[in-house]
C-alpha cells in the first residue's frame, strides 16, 4: 500500500472501498441472515487471504476515510443454530474467530473477518490436546467425527464481502453434543487466547501447581466428583482488600434453582475447599469462592480470570472411554 492511494491494495480490500452505503447495509444484513459466526469454516483463493500487516495498514491508513453509514435500524445478530458440518476431505481450511457482533458491524467499524487455519492431525491424542493446549483446539476432542484442529497461533483476515460467496458451515459441535458446551465455549476460548495474560510464575509456584498436585494425588472419589461436576475452574487474582484470590468452579447447568445437580456440585466444591491444606486455603477467599453456572459467568470475569487446567488432572468422565489418558 502506498501513501498515494490504494493502487497496491489487494483486490478484496479494493472492492471494499467501492461499496456504496446501500451495498454496505445489504452486506451486513445478508451476513446476519446467513448465520455466519465464530466456528464457521470456509475456503477462499489464496490471493484473497489478507496478511495481518496489510490488514493493519488498511485499517490505519484507509479505514478512517470511509464515511459511516447513514442512520439505519440496527442489524440483528443471527439467533439460530447451524447444524454441525465440519470439513471431511482432509484439506486445509480457515475457521472464523470474529465475534458475531463484529460480523454485523458496518465496514467503517469492522471491515474484515478474522480467521485461523484448520488442519488435520491424524495421529495426535485430541482429548489430551484439547485439555492441555491454549493454542490448538480440536473440533471433536474424541476424534471420532473429525480430526481437524484449529491453530490459534496463526491468524489472517478476509474481507467481509468474501462471506457472500461461501456457504455458512459450522465446524464446532453443538452444545448438546457434550457436557462442555463446545459451541458456547469456543468464542470464550478464543477471547482467552487473544486477551488473557499468563499466570505469573510466583502464583503458579505458590498456588496453582500445589492445587493441581493436591487434586491429582489426593482422594480418588473427590477427583472423580470434581471431574463429573465441573467444566471449568477460574481464578480471580486479589479479589478484594484481603489480597486473597477467588476460585470459581463452573458447571454446565442451565437453571441452578431447579437442577439438583447444582446442589451436589456445591457440596463437592465445599468438601474440596474444606480439605485444602492451610497453606493453600490461606491464599483463597473461601467465603467468596463459589460454584457458578456457565451462563452466569460474565464475559469481563472470564477475560480477567485465569483458567486453571484441572481437566488434565481430573481426567475421567469428560474423556472418551477409548481415549488414552493425557500425556504429561
Amino acid at each position: 500500500m502506498t501513501e498515494s492511494g490504494d493502487a497496491d491494495l489487494s483486490s478484496s480490500l479494493a472492492e471494499l472501498l467501492q461499496l456504496d452505503q446501500e451495498r454496505r447495509l445489504a452486506l451486513i444484513t445478508r451476513i446476519s441472515e446467513l448465520g455466519f459466526g465464530p466456528g464457521c469454516w470456509l475456503r477462499v483463493p489464496e490471493d484473497r487471504i489478507i496478511h495481518p500487516v496489510e490488514a493493519a495498514r488498511f485499517i490505519g491508513e484507509l479505514l478512517p476515510g470511509i464515511a459511516r453509514l447513514d442512520a439505519h435500524d440496527s442489524i440483528e445478530e443471527f439467533d439460530g443454530e447451524l447444524p454441525w458440518a465440519p470439513p471431511t476431505d482432509g484439506e486445509p481450511a480457515w475457521l472464523i474467530v470474529s465475534q458475531v457482533c463484529d460480523l454485523v458491524r458496518d465496514i467503517s467499524d469492522e471491515p474484515l473477518v478474522q480467521v485461523v487455519p484448520l488442519m488435520v492431525l491424524a495421529d495426535a491424542d485430541l482429548g489430551s490436546l484439547g485439555r492441555r493446549s491454549s493454542r490448538l483446539v480440536p473440533l471433536d476432542p474424541t476424534g471420532r467425527e473429525s480430526r481437524y484442529v484449529a491453530d490459534l497461533r496463526v491468524h489472517a483476515f478476509v474481507a467481509k464481502t468474501e462471506l457472500l460467496g461461501c456457504e455458512p458451515l459450522q465446524a464446532i459441535p453443538p452444545d448438546n453434543s457434550s457436557k462442555t458446551r463446545p459451541r458456547t465455549r469456543f468464542p470464550l476460548r478464543v477471547g482467552q487466547r487473544f486477551s488473557r495474560d499468563g499466570i505469573p510464575t510466583p502464583l503458579v509456584e505458590s498456588l496453582v501447581e500445589p492445587l493441581k498436585n493436591f487434586i491429582e494425588k489426593g482422594d480418588k472419589q473427590r477427583k472423580k466428583n470434581l471431574d463429573a461436576a465441573f467444566v471449568e475452574f477460574l481464578l480471580i487474582e486479589n479479589y478484594n482488600a484481603t489480597g486473597k484470590h477467588r476460585l470459581i468452579a463452573v458447571v454446565d447447568i442451565e437453571d441452578p434453582e431447579d437442577d439438583p445437580d447444582f446442589a451436589d456440585a456445591e457440596d463437592f466444591f465445599a468438601a474440596f475447599l474444606n480439605a485444602l491444606p492451610s497453606g493453600l486455603a490461606g491464599q483463597l477467599d473461601l467465603d467468596d469462592s463459589e460454584v457458578r453456572a456457565l451462563n452466569a459467568v460474565y464475559l469481563g470475569e472470564w477475560l480477567d480470570a485465569w483458567r486453571l487446567d484441572f481437566d488434565f488432572v481430573t481426567f475421567g468422565s469428560k474423556g472418551d472411554a477409548s481415549s488414552p489418558a493425557p500425556r504429561a
